[in-house]
């Protein structure tokens, strides 16, 4: 698997690889169909743990079913992201095994040097997943997103969605309309807040006064009171 991967990449594919060895974070480099390439030591001592992500057959998975068919969706998605939208990666949340906590995952696509290869033969990209324990739920308050950025209801369910980490496939799922509404949406959103990426809004909310932020479920806290917010899902 290394030689096809060392073709398309060329000297980028080492680099890739001492870069994600290097990192502090828990990184594995996977391919299309979720299989691990390489995983640095972080991600191999959350792998043994079984801490939200497991290893079946080779392949990245989950604890859970769902969550495992979300994450190589995921994976699977991210090589189809169109830079256009504002968009170059694909976030999600997992169950952890322990405390029903939540474990963030981010998925980047990693560019070959000729783009003729990503055209024409998507199943020799290569994706970074990147994993870290959320330390807390984010709950994003409507009516200040509504008053704040002038936003719709709908536009601010979509920023409550993706300020936890939910894809943009998830999004539309789990509101019932098309993927390209939730673009539409987003673009929309890109304009009134005056940014132009996702990883620029979400940084933008939640250093903002439109979140509240709480334990993870199952650290044994109360749950927050009800009020105009989008906890999501």
């Amino acid at each position: 698997m290394f030689s096809q991967f060392s073709e398309t990449y060329g000297a980028h594919f080492s680099d890739l690889l001492r870069k994600v060895a290097r990192s502090l974070h828990a990184k594995l480099v996977c391919n299309r169909d979720g299989e691990i390439v390489y995983r640095n030591e972080m991600s191999q001592s959350l792998l043994a743990a079984k801490d939200g992500l497991i290893e079946i057959n080779g392949r990245l998975s989950s604890l859970h079913d769902v969550d495992t068919r979300n994450l190589r969706r995921a994976i699977s998605d991210v090589m189809e992201i169109r830079k256009s939208d504002g968009v170059d990666y694909v976030a999600l949340t997992l169950n952890r095994g322990f405390d029903g906590g939540f474990l963030e995952v981010l998925i980047e696509p990693v560019l070959p040097p000729s783009s003729q290869v990503r055209l024409n033969d998507p199943d020799r990209i290569l994706a970074i997943v990147t994993a870290a324990i959320r330390p807390h739920c984010v709950t994003t308050r409507d009516d200040v997103l509504r008053d704040l950025y002038r936003l719709t209801q709908a536009e601010a369910r979509v920023v409550g969605a993706l300020v936890n980490g939910c894809s943009l496939t998830q999004i539309a799922e789990e509101l019932k309309v098309s993927k390209n509404t939730i673009r539409s949406q987003l673009q929309s959103i890109f304009s009134k807040t005056g940014t132009s990426r996702q990883s620029a809004l979400v940084n933008l909310i939640l250093t903002g006064v439109a979140v509240e932020h709480r334990p993870a479920r199952g650290a044994g806290n109360q749950p927050d009171e009800p009020g105009p917010t989008s906890d999501f899902p």
